[in-house]
């Protein structure tokens, strides 16, 4: 469930179905109100906020709702209690910040009352950073530790032996996201190397991914995403990757159709996609192609590879966030392949090459003679947003401009902002869709 999921229809309808609590879900008919000053209390609202989070993080996250009567586990009705969200918030978050070791990642969505008030929803992601603690209260010399874990509609302590096997979980799931994220991004650059010329490449891999396998209806239900999928950039170009979505070890790959007799089905042309089950996706596309005047492709340029970045950003973004939810974190990784080059190399230095005042120019202050790739960690709370993807598909470029000497990109601001002068087309175009796209412009300062 996203941000967008959560309105006073969802929870009355909650209440209609007399939903139950779980492992994934609790009800709340109050904000966890704070003690009477001067009250002796051995465990605080405070603490228990930080134990049904931190209960939730242990297990696979999930949702509280603040708001929500419930008798025997099960809604029977709703009540508007939160009177300012924000202030609840800031309490809730300090809440946490003084009582929960590690502090899990959660997300505050308010929801308006239309008789006035509101509900507020607290969605824990799910943590690869578990097992999470809650701590004693402040001045405790001992500051005790104790670790709950959802069990059923319950929560319960967990024991040393489990603890321990938490933190090894840890330790493993850490390694095994690396793993992860290698195998699949190895996976599609064997696939270009049966490609031609210098490709861009995107992998995404979720922290937390689906729990699901392939099979006939998953395919067909990846490949109906895909058809009915659409997104173009400022030049309207899109990812071209528009033949028949073909199972693979746990995916399914897309790209275009064969046009010579002998091409096999899945070598790619002029796009490339893998779309695992689990949520990890691979994009692709040829960045030398796509740079005009570019004879030798040892050139590409500046806006094409902006637009290459935003497309396999958008394209891997959109299916993780559908597979694996809109909560948690996943690992981007980018970066330059040279199909013609049996190791993948690039056999010469590729030059970025931009548009000033109508000619073809330089930009930065390095060649880049072999393969670079560079990763960052995207928010996926963001990314079921277009702002948020373009605000993940400025910093997966950034990291790799890094390589050419440039700090970011030009054509897009560190929050997604699309900046509308410098996509070789009329600001009034680009303007025109970002709006279409509900995503913010703005212009450069006039000097």
């Amino acid at each position: 469930m996203d941000a967008a999921g959560l309105t006073e229809t969802a929870l009355q309808a909650l209440v209609g179905a007399k939903a139950r609590e779980g492992e994934r879900l609790e009800f709340k008919s109050h904000p966890y109100p704070p003690s009477p000053p001067g009250a002796k209390v051995s465990w605080t609202a405070a603490q228990e906020f930080a134990k049904d989070v931190c209960a939730l993080a242990n297990q696979r996250g999930g949702l509280i709702l603040i708001g929500v009567h419930e008798e025997g586990e099960t809604a029977t009705s709703l009540d508007a209690t939160v009177t300012d969200p924000g202030a609840t918030e800031q309490r809730l978050r300090q809440a946490l910040a003084n009582h929960a070791t590690p502090q899990p990642r959660i997300a505050f969505v308010p929801v308006p009352a239309t008789t006035g008030g509101n509900y507020l929803a607290v969605i824990v992601r799910p943590s690869p950073s578990a097992p999470h603690a809650v701590t004693g209260k402040p001045g405790d010399g001992r500051r005790p530790l104790h670790y709950p874990v959802r069990d059923g509609a319950d929560v319960r302590w967990m024991a040393e032996t489990e603890v321990a096997q938490r933190y090894r979980g840890r330790i493993d799931g850490q390694a095994a996201r690396a793993v992860r994220t290698r195998a699949a991004t190895d996976g599609g650059l064997d696939a270009l190397r049966r490609g031609d010329g210098l490709w861009l490449y995107v992998c995404i891999s979720p922290h937390s991914p689906a729990e699901a396998t392939l099979d006939r209806t998953a395919a067909r239900d990846a490949q109906a995403w895909w058809r009915s999928y659409s997104f173009a950039t400022p030049h309207q170009r899109m990812l071209e990757a528009d033949g028949r979505a073909i199972p693979a070890p746990g995916r399914v790959t897309v790209t275009a159709p064969p046009y010579r007799n002998g091409h096999e089905a899945t070598d790619p042309r002029f796009g490339y996609l893998e779309l695992y089950i689990d949520g990890t996706s691979f994009a692709a596309t040829p960045v030398a192609f796509n740079t005009q005047d570019d004879a030798d492709g040892s050139q590409v340029g500046d806006v094409t590879l902006a637009e290459d970045t935003v497309l396999a950003v958008n394209a891997c973004l959109t299916w993780t966030v559908r597979q694996a939810g809109a909560w948690g974190a996943a690992d981007v990784l980018i970066g330059l392949v040279d199909a013609d080059a049996a190791d993948g190399e690039l056999t010469r230095p590729v030059t970025l090459v931009g548009v000033r005042h109508g000619d073809l120019v330089r930009i930065g202050d390095r060649k880049v003679p072999v393969a670079p790739e560079a990763v960052t960690v995207a928010d996926l709370a963001v990314a079921g947003q277009p702002q948020g993807r373009l605000l993940v598909a400025h910093d997966a470029l950034a990291v790799l401009l890094h390589n050419f000497g440039i700090a970011e990109p030009a054509q897009l601001a560190a929050d997604g902002t699309v900046v509308t002068e410098t996509w070789n087309l009329d600001p009034r175009e680009v303007e025109r869709w970002a709006r279409d796209h509900g995503v913010t412009s703005r212009r450069l300062p006039e000097n």
